[in-house]
């Protein structure tokens, strides 16, 4: 014996029927249109940048609706990506692994130099424009000349 009795279960089957067919509709006619967005893009711009495009434009769709129907959470979504944005910001300009290799990269690129008679030595390769000084030794001078004389 079922919980529903016949009426009752070909109701719902009924509504469950219809709506299962409007998914199936909103599904073709969503992939119709998105197909008509890409076609109009086509027209205008590269392929490759048309991907990007329609992500763009349908994020935006996304969070009309979203401020539509429910401005709370917009607002509360909103706020995270500002605060996000924020934080983004604040570790591009000053990353810290990047401002330890800037200081690396500074002393490298400064002139070594012979701490009692104040000469500038510079290594025979192009260590200093490569970047890669761990073979280099101040001390080594077979591995220098003398700039100045």
């Amino acid at each position: 014996m079922t919980a529903l009795s016949r009426e009752q279960a070909a109701h719902f089957e009924e509504l469950i029927d219809a709506y299962e067919q409007q998914r199936e509709d909103a599904q073709t006619g969503l992939k119709d249109t998105l197909a008509d967005l890409r076609e109009a893009l086509a027209a205008k711009i590269d392929k490759a940048e048309i991907a990007a495009e329609v992500a763009g434009l349908r994020g935006a769709v996304k969070r009309l609706r979203m401020e539509r129907n429910n401005p709370e959470k917009a607002a509360k979504v909103g706020e995270k990506q500002d605060l996000a944005d924020q934080y983004y910001f604040l570790l591009q300009s000053h990353p810290v692994e990047s401002t330890a290799r800037a200081h690396s990269a500074q002393r490298a690129s400064q002139p070594d130099f012979d701490r009692q008679t104040g000469e500038i030595l510079a290594p025979i390769s192009l260590a200093n424009e490569c970047g890669s000084r761990s073979w280099f030794s101040p001390s080594t001078t077979s591995n220098t000349r003398r700039l100045n004389g």
